[in-house]
């Protein structure tokens, strides 16, 4: 018989607990089968499939990495971390090393496995080929995930090669599975992506992309790198010319690197048409040849030189001179591949953020980015309703074409459905160029039912940790929903003041917080808090003393907010949004508004802001609505230089503050208690009162001209004709 011991010691020399390989065989088809019956049949089937498997593998690859690397080094570079996905992280995953591994050292790698797991069952035809990608979208997936928890953003294409070899079949190099151009690239600043523009640009040239380089069909030159030893450092491939095409031998135009013309920087050679125009045009090349990934990787510096349309416009203006640009960029819009149809979108959401003359060439792409906001792609939804903003934002001429193609609806239906925060915004965005300006087709959104969604979202992300950038985004369309007297009587019993008072409170504390731990940093600003305000501030022009004091006690430290607001260090859009606030709540006849107001220190704080170089118009209007309630109010004002500092606005070049200035004398002339006439006399605003009534602008001549004759105008002595007559015959 055994003994204990014995049994103990038996058991403590087992093996550890293992899962056969054919689990995760049977999970992986299982979860491809799921995916395909459970996905709307359509037009974007397929590729609706490979985006799920690949958002599938995502997350696993980002889980399994961390497991990974929990007790491995620092990595030296990008190198050293592909080298650790072709072993271990490859090893664990598939059970065997990648088999090849070749980079251009320019940011593109390709990844080879010569006997892919998942391919050793599917049958060697055609057929199963063409309907193979699904299955290798979950590995293309994983890599993406492991090298975003590693900090590099990446594009991983899968090549599936011409044949798939049967399990026992003996292949030495046949691609089953060919992982290629997991493109790790790196977002740079706007001058050191000019540089590189022109490196790629140069190597287009000495090396003729026009024809492939041999034996890989993309035109790029690869150098093969052991994964089993690491390279040494600074070491480098130099491509080697492959053959230049009919057009290069025509005009051969050697380097055109930024390090020559006498060491000049990137940014004096984007200001050179002659140099600029080359660059387009060797990008359009890329971007219309056959392979995928060299078209695929000018699409994005494509996107990022056109990126640039505001410091180096000539690159844009060059772009929509070249012929069939545009035509090249809509056709990929309306491709098969949603990376290169993202690609596309930004590069026409970049040219839509320039001038009036960019945007119009851009335009015919509209109805295709309408189209695509329906895709099951969120990306390439996002991009299009970035896009799409940008073209309703840049004049009402396009707002209301893009309004008429379509857009409000599918729109309006993000805003429904979706709770992607990256998503959400760019909608909301789209949807706030569309509302804004005279005319807007705000009948068309409200009948499309985006009040309830806007409420649904609101209530959504304030509650949300990280929601606050996205609720502020949103409430820029209620701003100009509320601007509608009707529809302010729609939304006011949904909750929207307390709803805006509380998102203005979140906003202050998350900055406020963030400030006090710098080493955190904070997802908005201050002045994401205007919109909020403006908000409440539209509400408060509704004559009813029911609203104004429902804004007053939206918050039980309301005031104490608003004051805080004044008293702080902002831009003059905030200032100028609380002092619109103000001003539309001092008008109000409910009981003691404006004594709550004038307690609460505001007299001071709205004088403190008008002593400033650039004073909002909207704080001299508040200050004359309460002025207008009672003479002791504009007595506390004088007695703080208010009639100096009115008197500096007089000779503002903002008109409206010249008007709000003028509105001011008007009512100090009128308050006989304080005898303000003889104020304004002996001060210097008399004489320049009296030089405004010959002003160019119709309204401040008629506004002083009336004050100057109504109070200010010198008296001529009385003439009595019998005192004369007395003075003659004395005379007499």
């Amino acid at each position: 018989m055994t003994s204990a011991a014995g049994a103990i010691n038996l058991l403590s020399q087992a093996a550890p607990s293992e899962v056969a390989e054919s689990v995760f065989d049977f999970l992986h088809m299982e979860m491809v089968n799921y995916v395909q019956q459970s996905t709307p049949a359509g037009a974007s089937h397929k590729d609706e499939v490979v985006y799920k498997l690949e958002r599938i593998g995502f997350q696993t690859g980002q889980a399994t990495i961390e497991r990974c690397t929990k007790d491995v080094h620092r990595f030296k570079d990008q190198l050293d971390v592909i080298k650790f996905l072709c072993k271990e992280f490859w090893t664990l995953a598939y059970g065997k090393q990648i088999d090849n591994l070749r980079t251009n050292h320019r940011g593109v790698y390709v990844l080879q496995d010569n006997r892919f797991r998942v391919f050793a069952n599917i049958s060697n035809s055609k057929q199963f080929l063409e309907n193979a990608a699904p299955y290798a979208a979950f590995a293309c997936g994983m890599l993406r995930g492991a090298l975003a928890n590693l900090g590099i953003v990446s594009v991983v294409t899968a090549d599936l090669g011409q044949t798939l070899p049967s399990y026992n079949q003996r292949v030495s190099r046949a691609k089953i599975l060919s992982l290629k151009r997991i493109k790790l690239e790196l977002e740079l600043d706007a001058e050191d992506e000019a540089a590189r523009l022109f490196a790629v640009a140069a190597t287009a040239e000495t090396n003729g992309y026009g024809q492939d380089q041999a034996g890989d069909g993309d035109g790029q030159a690869w150098q093969d790198t052991s994964i089993h030893a690491h390279a040494q450092e600074g070491s480098s491939s130099h491509p080697s010319t492959a053959g230049t095409d009919s057009e290069a031998d025509a005009e051969p135009h050697g380097q055109v690197s930024w390090m020559d013309a006498g060491n000049s920087s990137p940014a004096a050679l984007l200001n050179n048409p002659v140099q600029v125009k080359r660059i387009v045009h060797e990008l359009l090349r890329e971007v219309t040849s056959k392979g995928a990934a060299r078209r695929h990787s000018g699409l994005r510096q494509l996107r990022r030189l056109l990126s640039c349309v505001r410091k180096y416009p000539l690159a844009t203006d060059a772009f929509v001179a070249t012929p069939h640009a545009m035509a090249t960029l809509i056709d990929l819009l309306m491709g098969h591949n949603s990376d290169d149809q993202i690609e596309a979108a930004w590069c026409i959401l970049n040219l839509a953020a320039g001038s009036p003359a960019h945007t119009a060439a851009a335009a015919h792409a509209s109805p295709y980015l309408v189209s695509l906001l329906s895709s099951p792609v969120p990306l390439l939804q996002e991009t299009s309703a970035w896009a799409l903003g940008n073209f309703a934002g840049d004049s009402v001429q396009f707002r209301d074409v893009v309004a008429a193609q379509g857009a409000i609806i599918p729109l309006v239906r993000i805003l429904m459905q979706s709770v992607d925060p990256a998503l959400v915004k760019a909608a909301s965005f789209a949807l706030g160029n569309l509302a804004r300006g005279a005319h807007a087709p705000i009948a068309l959104m409200v009948e499309a039912q985006i009040i309830p969604a806007l409420i649904r979202q609101l209530q959504y992300w304030q509650q949300q940790p990280g929601g606050l950038a996205v609720f502020c985004q949103i409430a820029w369309i209620l701003t100009y929903l509320s601007a509608v007297d009707s529809l302010r009587h729609v939304l006011l019993p949904l909750n929207v003041l307390p709803l805006m008072a509380a998102g203005v409170f979140l906003v202050f504390d998350a900055v406020f917080t963030s400030e006090q731990h710098s080493g955190k940093p904070c997802e908005v600003s201050l002045n994401d808090a205007t919109p909020l305000l403006r908000v409440m501030g539209n509400f408060a022009t509704m004559d009813n003393d029911n609203v104004t004091n429902a804004i007053m006690s939206s918050h039980a430290s309301w005031l104490d907010l608003l004051v805080l607001v004044m008293s702080t260090e902002h831009s003059g859009h905030l200032i100028a949004e609380t002092a619109w606030l103000l001003g539309n709540l001092t008008t109000s006849n409910a009981t003691g508004v404006v004594d709550s107001l004038v307690a609460a220190g505001f007299i001071p704080l709205l004088l403190e802001q008008l002593k400033r170089p650039k004073v909002p118009h909207e704080v001299a209007r508040a200050l004359c609505n309460i002025a207008c309630c009672k003479p002791e109010y504009l007595a506390t004002m004088l007695g703080s230089s208010a009639l100096q500092y009115f008197t500096a606005c007089l000779e503002s070049p903002d008109l409206q503050l010249v008007c709000r200035a003028i509105d001011f004398f008007d009512i100090l002339c009128g308050t006989d208690q304080l005898d303000g006439c003889e104020l304004v006399r002996q001060s210097p605003a008399a004489a320049l009162i009296e030089g405004l009534q010959n002003h160019p602008n119709a309204r401040i001549g008629q506004l002083t001209e009336a004050l100057y004759l109504n109070f200010l105008e010198p008296k001529e002595a009385e003439y009595d004709d019998d005192d004369h007559d007395d003075h003659d015959d004395d005379d007499r």
